[in-house]
């Protein structure tokens, strides 16, 4: 009977273990009947869904992607800055466009050495290498240097880069023109504390410059005013009108500003942040064609052609030489010190240093290309022959008295010898163009400083 009972047990045991799903599953037959259904069924949902599937699995896809992009940004601490607005320049309604405050150069940044910090531009526009307050620290002397790509110490035009490539974007504060002009009278004046700002901004015209210190440098105590200025304002010398032609930038400004707040959601992801500053890291966004594959435009640039418009250019330049008297006028009624510097230009043919072979291949190329008005070219013809006939000893003659200088740098440049590579374009300079600039500036501060010091 208990044999029987264990029996009966036994057998109701395995029947419980054959209906379990485990054993049902584990039957080969019944087993692979399944799993061959669960298969079928996923490929035919495939195959019956191809264009959904294929957009979810692109989609995770994607978000991956984002994910990724998101936490790179937030490595590199660029969280934050995703939003920022992206170019180095804002619409103003003083001088038609400032600087966009905060704006990182990074690898745009010409460094001899990895180790030199990128050129930010501070909460003004500045760039120095200390924070600059509105109160000038006691027993320093400030020194404010201005003008356009020349004074902020640009590297060269991409269309100058046939004959031979230099590097673009902007010079590290180190081994700009003010950061050695610092160096250069520290070095002259050992018991000075220096302080050399640039506040210069690209394409800035003489009349721009002018209210921009008195919107914004006037209130920083400076004790001497740098300007750099020339190539800028050769359209002043043609028409005339400089207010009027730099107001017609204006839209472009405007459109700048309209772009970055109308951006498609893909250009607000971080995946395109992440892209598009990798991309210019390596030098793919923001660059121009050569000027190897430039189709030259042909001018007549003769002395000839420049003595038929002569008279035209003396007539405008008047709104040029008054803006100069007016800069004069403002800076030293704030008790600073006005130096008038004209920029080094290399196609003027007057006053220059002796050009290097490659710079004689940089001067053959015609600057009517790449300057305003360049369908009448006669910008080409003030920068050849204007300056030197006219506007240098002219200048110096508006710009006088116990706390104003004037100093043409082309002048100064006549020692300079052809074994010296000093342009990498039509006015930006090499390392040591910058520093024979710097040297030049700082000798015509230096009786400045001297005063201040004692």
């Amino acid at each position: 009977m208990a044999s029987g009972m264990r029996q009966l047990a036994g057998t109701k045991t395995s029947y419980l273990r054959a209906r379990s799903p485990d054993s049902f599953l584990a039957s080969p037959f019944l087993g692979d009947l399944i799993m061959s259904k669960i298969g079928a069924a996923r490929s035919n949902r495939f195959h019956r869904h191809p264009i959904r599937t294929g957009l979810g699995v692109a989609f995770v896809f994607l978000l991956l992607i984002e994910a990724a992009s998101t936490l790179v940004a937030w490595g590199m601490g660029h969280s934050s800055r995703r939003a920022r607005y992206e170019p180095n320049r804002i619409i103003s309604g003083y001088t038609v466009y400032r600087h966009s405050p905060g704006f990182d150069f990074g690898m745009s940044t010409i460094r001899k050495t990895p180790d030199e910090p990128s050129v930010v531009l501070d909460e003004n526009g500045f760039i120095c290498d200390e924070v600059i307050t509105q109160k000038k620290p006691d027993g320093v002397v400030r020194i404010f240097l201005m003008g356009g790509s020349t004074a902020i110490s640009s590297g060269q035009t991409d269309i100058y880069s046939g004959p031979y490539k230099y590097p673009w974007g902007i010079y590290s504060y180190r081994h700009s023109i003010a950061g050695q002009l610092r160096d250069f009278l520290e070095e002259q004046v050992p018991e000075a504390q220096v302080q050399v700002i640039t506040a210069a901004a690209f394409g800035r015209r003489i009349h721009q410059s002018l209210v921009e210190y008195l919107a914004t440098i006037s209130r920083f105590s400076p004790d001497i005013v740098v300007t750099l200025d020339g190539m800028n304002d050769l359209g002043s010398q043609v028409t005339g009108s400089p207010w009027a032609d730099a107001e017609s930038e204006l839209p472009q400004y405007i459109d700048l500003w309209s772009e970055h707040y109308r951006r498609p959601l893909w250009r607000k992801t971080s995946t395109e942040y992440v892209l598009s500053r990798s991309f210019r890291r390596l030098g793919w966004l923001d660059r121009h064609e050569s000027a190897s594959s430039q189709s030259h435009t042909t001018f007549d640039d003769s002395i000839e052609a420049y003595r038929q418009h002569r008279d035209s250019f003396v007539e405008a330049s008047e709104v040029y030489l008054r803006t100069l008297r007016h800069f004069q006028v403002s800076v030293n009624s704030d008790g600073a010190a006005f130096v008038a510097a004209i920029q080094p230009m290399l196609h003027r043919r007057g006053a220059n240093k002796e050009l290097s072979i490659l710079e004689q291949k940089f001067d053959s190329l015609n600057l009517a290309e790449v300057l305003p008005l360049r369908e009448k070219g006669l910008t080409h013809l003030v920068n050849r022959y204007f300056f030197d006939d006219y506007l240098s000893h002219t200048i110096a003659e508006e710009i006088h008295g116990p706390r104003a200088v004037v100093v043409d740098c082309n002048q100064e440049l006549r020692s300079v010898g052809r074994d010296v590579e000093f342009y990498t374009d039509y006015c930006h300079l090499t390392f040591e163009g910058n520093r024979i600039t710097a040297e030049i500036l700082g000798r015509a501060c230096l009786p400045f400083l001297n005063p201040i010091t004692d």
